[in-house]
């Protein structure tokens, strides 16, 4: 930066425990999509959709050392020996579940009111913003577990999307 700009990276701040959690789950959540768009696209052969999902994964991983280089490590409840430190923990929880949490609560909002305030509706629209969510994680963890994306197959893909649906269902309903 200074050999390109000429001077020092200004010092931008940590922000708060909460809004440091947020830029972390947004990139988890950009990551999970991601890594789903791109298996969609390995499994299949589209080569096109696959570039797109790793292109995804790729900017998420670079926000991603961003965030390690320029935001203190997260605070495990583990290692808070303090209140302080506890409320810094609980806040960076919390802003790290708000992305998806906000996501899905507005789905289910959603559905709720398309379906003529139908309780059905409120958990299919929450459903239907979760399982994108959900599957892309199971996948990330499966891709970790086989050695990699490459290596996938359509089950894999099956079972990760089979798994999101109750998932999303229940974060649907505890939202």
């Amino acid at each position: 930066y200074a050999a390109n700009v000429g001077q020092a990276l200004p010092d931008y701040g940590d922000g708060t425990a909460f809004f440091r959690g947020v830029d972390r789950g947004k990139t988890t959540s950009y990551s999970a999509l991601g890594s789903l768009v791109e298996a969609i696209g390995t499994v299949n052969d589209w080569e096109g959709l696959a570039g797109i999902g790793a292109r995804m994964t790729g900017a998420a991983r670079a926000e991603q050392v961003r965030e390690n280089t320029y935001m203190p490590a997260p605070m495990s409840f583990a290692d808070a020996n303090t209140f302080g430190e506890y409320l810094t923990a609980i806040g960076e929880v919390a802003g790290q579940s708000a992305p998806e949490m906000l996501a899905t609560m507005a789905g289910s909002g959603a559905g709720y009111v398309a379906t003529g305030f139908n309780p059905a509706g409120f958990i299919a629209g929450g459903v239907a913003v979760g399982t994108p969510l959900f599957t892309g994680r199971n996948i990330e963890r499966r891709a970790d577990v086989v050695g990699g994306l490459d290596n996938l197959t359509g089950e894999d893909l099956v079972r990760a999307f089979g798994a999101a649906i109750p998932q999303a269902a229940l974060n649907s309903i505890g939202d």
